[in-house]
């Protein structure tokens, strides 16, 4: 007999098939209606797909000789500087002062300070012709800086000239008794021949035994003592030319003497050798000061030295200037980025490298009064650090682009240039449009170029590149070859010359101006931009 238990067992399973089959078909009827309403929606529209344009900048580029500038470093200094030293001993008892000007008057300043202006004395060409003139005016010797005390050294020019009135009197009477000697020695020859003549007659009358032996003997010692007298007298004559010649040379040594005292009474005045400033005193008023003892140094500031240390690279550059007889022009500044100040040239080099640096000097000379430095309000003055540009050689019809455009050797060329609609600016301050700026568009290559050597910012290239391509300089890092650039700007050779900010290279037109300084014309600048 079957028990209700037994009946009821398979009602729970029925359930379950129910539900799983009830809930699949709400998520189909859910399914079905939403991609109904999904096909009911209408389509986008579609768009078919653009190429990229890139927006740049280019760089033309352009053949052209330009001149290489080497730049250095380097300390200002005096080309004449001397220390004046005292050439004679003695107390300083003058220290002349200078005349100032104070409002409306005119005062003296004592004393000799640091910083005063000093006249040398004149040139003189030739001083014979000037002796010829007495009526000429004598040149200016100098201005009177100190005085030594000239006591000692006036008793010794005076006691000089004593020196020679005694030498001239002694020749006076040193002649004198020429004179009177010769006038006794002709004395003696007539007496001599008139006891001759009378020896020859007692020897006469001695041979006719008219005279004695006696009296033949006394003749002839008589006749004898005559030539004595003459013989003597004649040697006297003949030692006066060597007395007179002997006292004439004393004299010229008593004359030196007294020329040696005149120079030390001069020197006891100190003059400047040459116009300059006075830079340094070491004495005052009342000094006692030695031979050899500085007194002051006087600096010449009209021309001023720098030595310039090059590398030897650099240097070579120079040195076969120099040697064909030229001068290389250079410009100087304060700091590398200022416009040049002054003018100078490079005058000589240094005969061998300074061992440390392993570097050359080659020396510039400036002339504060000179044509170039005239108008200057600023002199240059020594201990000044400058910086230096000089000229360098010419590099002929060099290509240059710059440097940052080139990556591992390649850089992009723009190809395929053509105009396209200009844009109108609408940004007037009336609102009326300005004149439409042209606009390029061109496709980028990437070519491989020969670097022959950098000069800061820019690159000399030697191949790969020819006048005229236009070379992009922005974007770099996205665009490729074959993609599509549109050309913003356009920069040339005269914008990267300017935009050096330490020049290195400049168009060689012979203009004697170096790129970089107060010659760059702003308004061309801004032309060779647009």
């Amino acid at each position: 007999m079957t028990t209700p238990a037994n009946d009821s067992s398979g009602f729970p399973w029925l359930k379950v098939l129910l539900s799983v089959v009830l809930c699949s078909a709400f998520v189909g009827l859910g399914i079905g209606g939403f991609i109904g309403l999904a096909g009911m929606k209408p389509q986008p529209p579609r768009r078919e797909k653009t190429q990229k344009v890139y927006t740049i900048s280019t760089f033309q580029v352009e053949q052209a000789d330009l001149e290489e500038i080497i730049t250095a470093f380097g300390t200002t200094r005096p080309n004449r500087e001397v220390t004046i030293d005292a050439q004679v001993a003695g107390e300083i008892v003058v220290v002349r002062g200078h005349q100032q000007k104070r409002g409306n008057q005119d005062s003296i300043e004592q004393g000799l300070k640091v910083g005063r202006l000093v006249q040398g004395p004149d040139p003189v060409t030739d001083a014979g012709d000037q002796s010829l003139d007495p009526g000429a005016a004598k040149p200016f010797v100098g201005d009177l800086l100190l005085q030594i005390d000239d006591a000692t050294y006036a008793k010794r020019v005076a006691q000089a000239q004593n020196r020679l009135q005694e030498d001239a009197a002694d020749l006076e009477r040193l002649e004198q008794e020429q004179a009177n000697n010769e006038n006794l020695l002709n004395k003696v020859k007539k007496d001599y021949q008139i006891y001759q003549k009378q020896f020859d007659r007692i020897k006469k009358l001695r041979d006719r035994k008219i005279a004695t032996d006696s009296e033949l003997a006394t003749a002839e010692l008589e006749l004898a003592r005559y030539e004595d007298a003459t013989i003597k007298h004649k040697n006297e004559q003949a030692l006066f030319p060597i007395r007179i010649d002997l006292l004439k040379k004393k004299q010229q040594t008593h004359q030196t003497d007294l020329e040696l005292a005149k120079l030390d009474v001069a020197r006891t005045n100190v003059r400047p050798p040459f116009s300059g400033v006075v830079s340094e005193v070491m004495v005052e008023l009342g000094k006692y000061v030695n031979v050899g003892e500085p007194l002051f140094r006087l600096t010449d500031t009209s021309e001023i030295e720098i030595p310039l240390p090059l590398a030897l690279y650099d240097y070579a550059k120079i040195e076969r200037k120099l040697l064909a007889g030229e001068m290389p022009r250079v410009e100087l500044s304060e700091n590398e980025t200022s416009p040049k100040r002054w003018v100078g040239y490079v005058v000589r080099r240094a005969p061998e490298a300074e061992v440390t640096t392993r570097t050359v000097d080659v020396f510039v000379h400036v002339r504060n009064e000179g044509v170039e430095n005239i108008d200057q309000d600023i002199k240059l003055l020594p201990s000044v650090f400058v910086h230096a540009r000089i000229e360098g050689p010419v590099i002929a019809e060099a290509i240059v682009v710059p440097r940052d455009v080139i990556r591992d050797g390649k850089l992009f060329v723009i190809t395929n240039i053509k105009k396209v609609a200009p844009a109108i600016n609408n940004s007037g301050s009336n609102g009326s449009s300005t004149a439409p700026a042209d606009i390029f568009e061109g496709v980028v290559e990437e070519r491989k170029v020969t670097v022959e050597r950098s000069l800061r910012n820019l690159a000399i290239i030697s191949g790969g590149l020819k006048p005229g391509d236009q070379v992009a300089m922005t974007n770099l890092d996205v665009i490729h070859t074959g993609a599509k650039v549109r050309i913003e700007s356009h920069f040339s050779l005269d914008n990267a010359l300017e935009e050096q900010g330490v020049p290195a290279l400049r168009r060689y037109d012979d203009s004697g101006e170096l790129a970089g300084g107060p010659s760059n014309d702003d308004q061309n600048s801004t032309k060779n931009r647009n």
